[in-house]
């Protein structure tokens, strides 16, 4: 029997949450039932991880953007503004830029 998984996460900026995303797209334990996005622009993270499920041959899982700030209203450290500004990134870890082109 596989285990029910929502997915909450913060997609785009490490590569933590991409790989999270495709094991449990891919994993046959894991029935993927949605992902949600939160943190920052939430629409644009909804669209990376739509573009990862449609490589991994997962269309059919349902995606939503969240809420873009935490419940204390405090901007997280890295933003989708940070990954265009480097020189407003956070010293705790580079982190590039992920571009994904639909073929």
């Amino acid at each position: 029997m596989a285990l029910p998984l929502i997915l909450d996460t913060d997609i785009g900026l490490d590569v933590d949450d991409a790989v999270a995303l495709c094991f449990a797209a891919l994993e046959p334990r894991i029935e993927l039932r949605a992902v949600t996005t939160v943190n920052g622009d939430t629409q644009r993270r909804a669209s990376v991880a739509r573009a990862l499920l449609r490589l991994c041959g997962r269309e059919e899982v349902p995606v939503g953007a969240g809420a873009s700030i935490s419940l204390d209203g405090l901007p997280h450290a890295l933003t989708s503004a940070a990954i265009r500004s480097p020189s407003r990134r956070s010293s705790r870890s580079p982190s590039p830029s992920l571009s994904f082109h639909s073929t």
